[in-house]
């Protein structure tokens, strides 16, 4: 159904949903899909994941699409930041992807403002969703929201309550609907406030609200504001709109964040700094998308020549700086560093991302090491090459006896041998500090290894130590076997009194023959 003035016809959103939808399923590849895309990966929050975390990622690029997906575990939220020649660098968070589950990115999706990258997930249904609630029809996605969750659970059904970017698309479906009941429903199956970040703790706060508890709302959006920001744009309104219908929902109507209570500065410090963020997101991005400079443009569609030129000529300097490159119909798989103290229960979980088989930081300095030794060994042969025909030049004018010529060549050839050789001295002193770091590396991990292996057989010990214990207090008339008293007093003296044991361990009498 359409609308419009007889003349155009102006397509309903219902419309442009299907519409999208459907186009976004074909793979056109344009002039851009020839350019290189470079980007980063890292991981959008330092907080640690309650969830298995796949540390592997695969980025395949079909045309204008990369499909994004993860290992054989879940994918934590992403900060990716890519550019290419045609793509000014910008920042696009990208939500956690269960590893049954891919995402997206249209390098060129279509918009009234001009083709820019988005994403979506990979699933034709949970894309439809994502549009519906893209171009506002929240009922609509509140309806389907109803039947994804349906069928994410014929389909298996530990989906049905499992953390993902669908799930994550029904919870902002339900609370944008108004569906407090099918809301709060959905929190509870998917224990969304440990689970599914700032978002969902969001989306726990907007459940409590919508039932009545505001004191529990401000309590959870006040947790969402000590935390990284929402992955999704509509987190950012939904906290927002929170926020200031708790600080005016007191007696006098006005707008008061202290009538909150102790969580008003919280909820005031987060309503400025979503606003903030929102400002700087790229508004017809449904994930924060943020330009990495508020003088780059946001496209380059409608841009003049001078603009393509400079941001051309900018990429080509700062391209070195970006670890992953994707070319058109290439797949790249990416490792998320582990980090150095792997403190589970902590919020320092921080990593890096490194583009080889490394599983550590020491190898991805490793090779960044390598990668420099090899500029180097460039740089020292040319220099050394310069060097030899500046050497062979002297030599032959002063063959010939011409003086002006030798003389004026021995100033270069000064300059040029003074930095071969600094560079060569640099060269090998690099060689060795390799070598020797190296050397060390190996031998750090050779001690952790032993260590770990004697933790092992320590903890084996103290348990089998109790045990004996155990055993001897077991006798409550006091007539413990020799043996066993023997054995239970040995491993007190080596590993203390496990069990509370008492005078039956104390008393070196105790205990007759069997």
């Amino acid at each position: 159904m359409a609308i419009g003035d007889g003349i155009i016809d102006i397509p309903e959103s219902a419309d442009l949903v299907a519409l999208s939808a459907i186009d976004q399923t074909a793979t056109v590849p344009n002039k851009s899909a020839s350019s290189t895309l470079a980007f980063n990966v890292a991981r959008w929050s330092d907080a640690a994941m309650p969830l298995p975390e796949s540390r592997e990622l695969t980025f395949e690029r079909l045309g204008d699409l990369v499909q994004i997906a993860p290992g054989q575990e879940w994918s934590s939220p992403l900060k990716l930041v890519m550019a290419s020649r045609t793509i000014p660098q910008r920042a696009m968070a990208i939500p956690l992807i269960a590893a049954d589950e891919a995402a997206i990115i249209d390098l060129n999706a279509q918009n009234a403002w001009g083709p820019r990258p988005a994403m979506a997930p990979y699933e034709m249904a949970s894309r439809l969703l994502m549009s519906y609630l893209s171009v506002g029809e929240h009922q609509i996605a509140g309806v389907m929201a109803r039947a994804l969750a349906r069928a994410l659970a014929d389909e298996r059904i530990i989906r049905w309550a499992e953390p993902s970017f669908a799930q994550l698309l029904v919870g902002y479906a339900f609370a944008l609907s108004g569906d407090s009941l099918g809301l709060e429903a959905w929190c509870r199956r998917t224990v969304a406030v440990r689970f599914l970040g700032s978002d969902g703790v969001i989306l726990a706060a907007e459940s409590a609200s919508s039932t009545g508890d505001s004191g529990k709302a401000a309590e959870l959006l006040a947790r969402a504001g000590s935390l990284a920001p929402p992955v999704m744009a509509f987190g950012l309104d939904l906290g927002v709109r929170l926020a200031f219908r708790l600080a005016g929902n007191n007696r006098s109507g006005t707008l008061n964040f202290d009538s909150v209570g102790p969580h008003g500065a919280a909820l005031a410090s987060l309503a400025t700094s979503y606003s903030r963020l929102s400002t700087r997101s790229d508004p017809v991005s449904d994930t924060v998308t943020t330009p990495t400079s508020p003088r780059r443009p946001t496209s380059l569609v409608r841009s003049s020549w001078r603009t393509r030129a400079s941001w051309a000529l900018i990429f080509i300097l700062t391209r070195v700086r970006y670890r992953n490159r994707l070319k058109a119909w290439r797949i790249h798989h990416v490792l998320l560093d582990r980090p150095l103290h792997d403190r589970r229960s902590s919020h320092d979980f921080r990593g890096a991302t490194v583009t080889n088989a490394s599983n550590n930081s020491d190898e991805y300095a490793r090779v960044l090491r390598s990668r420099w030794e090899v500029y180097g060994r460039l740089v020292a042969g040319s220099l050394l090459v310069a060097w030899l025909g500046t050497l062979v030049a002297t030599i032959s004018f002063a063959a010939i006896e011409s003086p002006f010529a030798s003389e004026r060549l021995q100033a270069p050839f000064a300059a040029v041998q003074g930095v071969v050789f600094v560079l060569v001295g640099s060269l090998i002193t690099l060689a060795t500090l390799e070598r020797r770091t190296n050397e060390l590396s190996r031998r750090t991990t050779e001690s952790e290894e032993r260590a770990r292996a004697r933790e092992d057989e320590a903890m084996k010990g103290r348990a089998l130590a109790a045990a004996l214990q155990a055993e001897a207090v077991s006798f409550l008339d006091g007539d413990v076997p020799s043996a066993i008293a023997h054995h239970a007093r040995m491993s007190k003296a080596l590993f203390g009194d496990l069990i509370g044991g008492g005078p039956v361990l104390a008393d070196p009498g105790v205990g007759s023959e069997s």
